[in-house]
């Protein structure tokens, strides 16, 4: 399991986890606490970001982030 975060342009942070095997897939994303949600401007757990799921895994594969991962162990 691989364990990314990503910090977004407007202040906010997500952590992403993607699973290597059998394939590269994304397993989980939520919002790091430290600022508001974006799109809710909820203070506490959200799950807002599911929304965009597919939006950062394709940011993560077109940035090859992924194959990054592996190339660095």
């Amino acid at each position: 399991m691989y364990e990314f975060i990503i910090h977004l342009a407007d202040g906010t942070d997500c952590r992403v986890f993607y699973n290597r095997f059998p394939e590269w897939k994304m397993t989980a994303l939520s919002r790091l606490g430290k600022v508001p949600c974006p799109v809710c401007r909820k203070d506490f757990i959200c799950k807002c970001m599911d929304k965009f799921s597919d939006d950062f895994d394709q940011q993560m594969r077109d940035g090859e982030w992924l194959s990054k991962a592996v190339e660095s162990e």
